[in-house]
């Protein structure tokens, strides 16, 4: 990203980005375990990138919203990019490779990432995860 100035969310520059709580539900009987499992950590990382908007003038590192339990990826977006993506409540940003094709399509594509829309009973649950 060469002299481009980065930021973290909440102002962090490491891994720890404090406390944060998870507003998810936690009964969703017409969602599988493992797609309601994928759509929660989307909405998680979801909810942590909505803790600490991004900043005007920069590029933003935040965290990919994918729904790879392991993942702690960073996406560069600029704050246009970042409102685009949140416009919708079942889109996400995620680092490039990181879609899981049976629970959403990629519906754009960077150079720093993608952006993937949920479907079926997953566009549910993050619609029901959408943070206020």
């Amino acid at each position: 990203m060469g002299n481009v100035p980065t930021r973290l969310p909440g102002g962090q520059s490491g891994e720890t980005i404090g406390a944060s709580t998870r507003a998810v539900p936690t009964s969703l009987p017409s969602v599988d375990e493992r797609e309601r499992r994928i759509a929660e950590n989307e909405a998680y990382w979801r909810q942590v990138n909505e803790l600490s908007p991004p900043e005007p003038g920069v590029l933003n590192l935040m965290f990919c919203e994918c729904g790879r339990l392991d993942c702690r990826e960073r996406v560069a977006m600029t704050v246009a990019e970042y409102e685009a993506v949140r416009s919708s409540a079942t889109t996400f940003a995620i680092a490039p490779g990181h879609a899981i094709p049976d629970v959403e399509s990629v519906v754009e594509t960077t150079e720093r990432f993608e952006v993937v829309e949920k479907e079926g009973d997953a566009a549910r649950v993050a619609i029901e995860t959408e943070p206020v």
